[in-house]
């Protein structure tokens, strides 16, 4: 068996979501990070069910992989999504950005 020890955004976007009965919640719309010691921590799962973003708290998550990704609860339970200070959003933050240096070297796209 092969272990995967490095998950790729963009391989989990737009993704179909389910829960433990196998129904569908939503498509994987974006992850909100949070800061923490040493590296920002996942807290949120965001999903988009019609024009709707709903989130799901991390430890609701009960699969998250490249295969599947299925969180606990039915999508009549699931809560709007709210943004909340001091966090960011993976796709639209941090996909596909470049981080420069303090001396104006590009360092990583």
């Amino acid at each position: 068996m092969t272990n995967i020890t490095e998950l790729y955004l963009s391989s989990v976007l737009n993704k179909t979501v389910i829960n433990e009965a196998g129904a569908t919640l939503g498509k994987l719309w974006d992850l909100v990070i949070a800061p923490a010691e040493p590296l920002p921590v996942v807290t949120q799962i965001l999903l988009k069910s019609g024009k709707i973003i709903y989130s799901v708290p991390w430890d609701r998550v009960l699969l998250f992989n490249q295969v599947v990704v299925s969180a606990s609860g039915i999508k009549g339970n699931l809560a709007v999504y709210a943004p909340q200070a001091g966090t960011s959003l993976l796709k639209r933050d941090v996909l596909d950005k470049q981080i420069v240096d303090v001396n104006g070297a590009k360092v990583v796209r």
